[in-house]
């Protein structure tokens, strides 16, 4: 999915606005990426969209950052100007966008890197079990 086919269908999903949709992007794969292992940052931002990728972007070797799911919305929030409802459930349709963009080795890698309380995230665009 093209980026801007990414941002339309995030505000589709979302009802934002076009401008609100695609900051909930930049500031969710922004979060993620200080969220997780930079080698594994940089190998999501191979498989995504190139004007995406510069938010994923991890330094190589760089330890993530450590926390919950609490400062990951109060982040997406934060960079994104959006408030917590939006930030929390414009980070939910970005991942279970990423399904449908990102190999799924690559995104058992990030579920790896990421705590329990984050894989709600994750596993919200997962499809349900004997329906692949």
């Amino acid at each position: 999915m093209r980026g801007e086919a990414f941002v339309a269908e995030v505000g589709r999903r979302t009802g934002l606005p076009e401008r609100e949709a695609a900051a909930v992007v930049r500031a969710t794969l922004l979060t993620l990426a200080q969220r997780v292992p930079g080698a594994t940052a940089s190998r999501l931002a191979a498989e995504v969209e190139p004007g995406f990728a510069r938010y994923l972007r991890g330094t190589p070797g760089a330890a993530p950052e450590e926390f919950d799911i609490c400062e990951f919305i109060d982040r997406v929030s934060t960079y994104s100007g959006l408030g917590t409802p939006e930030s929390t459930y414009g980070a939910r349709v970005v991942f279970e966008l990423l399904h449908g963009v990102v190999d799924a080795q690559t995104l058992v890698e990030v579920r790896a890197a990421l705590s329990c309380d984050l894989h709600v995230f994750l596993d919200a665009g997962k499809p349900a079990r004997g329906t692949d």
